[in-house]
């Protein structure tokens, strides 16, 4: 019984997982799209494109974050 009230858990975390890659990759797109004008202007171009990196990396790890837990509400 108990396995059958995790299966709404489980999609529910699912979907919110999905939702956070979602976010991350518009993110990163978002991110591509100012280090490449940072790139034209040139001008604090490394200080924009550090900060970009770090929220990129940020955001890899939030998924593999969330694909863990998704894995382990599974194998329970």
């Amino acid at each position: 019984m108990s396995s059958l009230l995790c299966i709404p858990f489980r999609s529910s975390v699912a979907y919110e997982c999905r939702s956070v890659a979602y976010n991350c990759r518009s993110v990163a797109y978002n991110c591509r799209s100012v280090a490449h004008e940072c790139r034209s202007v040139a001008y604090n171009c490394s200080n924009v494109a550090y900060n970009c990196i770090s929220v990129a990396y940020n955001c890899s790890d939030v998924a593999y974050e969330c694909i863990l837990i998704v894995v382990m509400n599974y194998q329970n």
